[in-house]
């Protein structure tokens, strides 16, 4: 296990292999991929109920002709990373590599933190030294909570993609990654970090809203 200091987090409105823990005010789960084998398909539910997301369920999943999620122990500048491996024609846009977090009740929410975007292809092939892509968060209730288009990441550097999102209580939230462009299994993912929290059920938060309205009234009565 490894500790990361943890960072404040910009939240919406609405919303084990390989695990680390963040000390924060709640224990967030950094994904590393350590303790993988190389060059093997990412366990569909790798990172599921980890110490710090109990309550959290993972998935992962690629839509579209592509060999998938795969880690590689001795990525440069990466170490242990998730690897998005695609034919070696490179990355078309016909595949997107989904990370879904599921909660186990309409009480427990998913933030979505951040994830690392790793580039590296070394000093040939020129023309496809750097990866783009698009990418969003999508809420199984609240539909798209955040994304982007034409996103960059150069040839040997590592950017970070910062989320700071909540979904709703028991909702699924699905990140979504389709690489555009560049050389087909040189892009990697690292440090998928994400949440839980505790939310009111949604009858509870109902009758507290209520509860408020009419003693707002009588109030305004007196």
């Amino acid at each position: 296990m490894k500790f990361h200091a943890s960072k404040l987090l910009r939240l919406s409105a609405m919303g084990g292999t390989g695990l680390a823990l963040a000390q924060s005010l709640h224990a967030a789960t950094i994904l590393s991929g350590t303790g993988l084998a190389n060059n093997t398909a990412v366990p569909a539910a790798h990172g599921s109920n980890a110490p710090g997301t109990p309550d959290i369920a993972v998935n992962w999943s690629d839509v579209g002709p592509a060999v998938g999620w795969e880690s590689y122990n001795a990525w440069p500048g990466g170490g242990q990373v998730y690897q998005l491996d695609a034919p070696g024609s490179g990355y078309l846009g016909t595949t997107t590599y989904n990370i879904a977090l599921t909660p186990s009740s309409a009480t427990i929410a998913v933030v979505l933190t951040s994830i690392d975007l790793n580039d590296w292809v070394g000093p040939t092939t020129v023309s496809l030294q750097n990866t783009t892509l698009n990418w969003s968060v999508t809420g199984s209730v609240s539909g798209l909570l955040g994304s982007g288009t034409g996103l960059v990441v150069s040839n040997g550097t590592v950017q970070a993609l910062n989320f700071g999102l909540q979904g709703a209580g028991g909702e699924t939230l699905t990140l979504a990654l389709t690489p555009t462009g560049g050389s087909g299994s040189y892009f990697a993912v690292d440090n998928l970090s994400f949440d839980q929290v505790t939310v009111p059920e949604p009858s509870a938060a109902i009758l507290a809203a209520t509860g408020l309205g009419a003693l707002a009234l009588r109030r305004r009565r007196k």
